[in-house]
């Protein structure tokens, strides 16, 4: 009778030459500063309020396109934080409905001084757990067991190094990237 250990060895193995993938952290749960994937354009604006930033630290693409119109015209809101910038990108909704929904969240942060990347991805391996590829420092639902990587049409949360010692946190749906962007 074969161990245990064989058997798993050879589940890996089968799933590794049929290309799947193996499930791992989901990060469409996730979320940057109460922000999540998915949210409509009014929500993401409310949950910044809720953060004080508002008013003049909040910019709506396309110019023109107001809050009391956000759930209409909204392509990106730019954010400024008290240790960074944020980019919120929308795309239309599943629905049909047209109203634009989180697809990507790009936080720069920058803090006061210079940002340690290293210390940045420790807090998110404290608050999400370890990546999913460790290849590439890369959480997402599913690894393709070939690479070892995330493939990009999922939910993925990325941490890396930015320009002049700042940290950039990334989550995105690359499902909804070839929606069209709202009015798009």
């Amino acid at each position: 009778m074969p161990s245990l250990r064989t058997i798993l060895l050879s589940a890996a193995a089968l799933m590794t030459l049929q290309g799947q993938v193996a499930r791992a952290a989901d990060p469409a749960g996730f979320d940057i500063l109460s922000l999540r994937l998915h949210m409509s354009a009014p929500e993401a604006l409310e949950r910044l309020r809720a953060q004080g930033i508002a008013d003049a630290k909040v910019q709506l693409s396309p110019p023109g396109c107001m809050a009391a119109q956000a759930a209409h015209c909204a392509s990106a809101i730019s954010a400024r934080t008290r240790d960074g910038q944020m980019l919120i990108e929308f795309t239309d909704a599943a629905n049909g409905a047209g109203q634009p929904i989180v697809m990507r969240i790009a936080y720069t942060i920058v803090a006061r001084g210079s940002v340690d990347a290293a210390t940045i991805r420790a807090d998110a391996i404290d608050r999400y757990g370890p990546p999913s590829s460790l290849s590439t420092a890369t959480w997402c639902g599913r690894v393709d067991l070939t690479t070892g990587t995330c493939p990009a049409n999922q939910p993925l949360l990325r941490v890396e190094p930015a320009p002049e010692g700042a940290a950039l946190i990334i989550l995105s749906d690359g499902s909804l990237a070839a929606r069209n962007p709202p009015g798009g």
